[in-house]
């Protein structure tokens, strides 16, 4: 699923194949979050994925209306870069797992975030990753507990489901001895206080 540019509405026309259709944003929307829920767990169902659009200075989700309904916003810059564009995307379909409605994800949810967005770019070939200094921490924290357990995880949200719930006993029980006391606590706190430390 190579990223090109290929009209005016980058990313989001699609050329007939003769077995199909080339990718877009949408489409990629779609088997990004397939594995993501195939690797972490299922999504929150009480959330309705609109899809994507662009503004601001970077990529976040939204709730229009607050009725359930949220939208991946992409950053402005990323509108006439669809490597761009799919490097965020990667990022924000992990917060689609367990939408907080507007509250700040805590470190791990961040963390695991960041992680797939690198992997998944990478695994296009593209020039994007994360680089800055508390992203690229939180995500060091969150791969330990992959490295330690790949469905770490899945086991953590068939208890509770929504990553900003997580405790630091939960974590605790799905990786014994993996983590100190600090940094348990530090997985679930909110990512902009362990930001504001930087």
């Amino acid at each position: 699923m190579p990223v090109t540019v290929n009209d005016s509405a980058i990313g989001f026309v699609c050329s007939e194949l003769p077995d199909g259709w080339t990718w877009t944003l949408t489409s990629r929307l779609g088997h990004l979050l397939a594995i993501a829920e195939e690797r972490y767990g299922p999504r929150d169902k009480s959330y309705t994925p609109l899809g994507v659009e662009f503004g601001g200075d970077g990529p976040s989700l939204w709730y229009p209306g607050n009725r359930g309904n949220v939208s991946i916003r992409l950053g402005r810059s990323a509108a006439d870069d669809p490597s761009q564009a799919f490097f965020q995307l990667a990022h924000e379909v992990i917060h689609l797992l367990a939408p907080s409605g507007g509250m700040h994800a805590p470190v791990f949810e961040e963390g695991l975030a960041t992680a797939f967005a690198d992997e998944q770019a990478e695994a296009q070939g593209l020039n994007w990753f994360s680089g800055s200094p508390h992203y690229l921490a939180a995500k060091k924290l969150a791969v330990r507990l992959l490295a330690f357990r790949a469905d770490a995880v899945m086991s953590i949200r068939a208890t509770e489901p929504s990553f900003r719930l997580w405790t630091p006993d939960l974590i605790e029980r799905a990786a014994p001895g993996l983590y100190s006391t600090a940094e348990l606590r530090m997985l679930c706190e909110p990512f902009s206080s362990f930001a504001a430390r930087f």
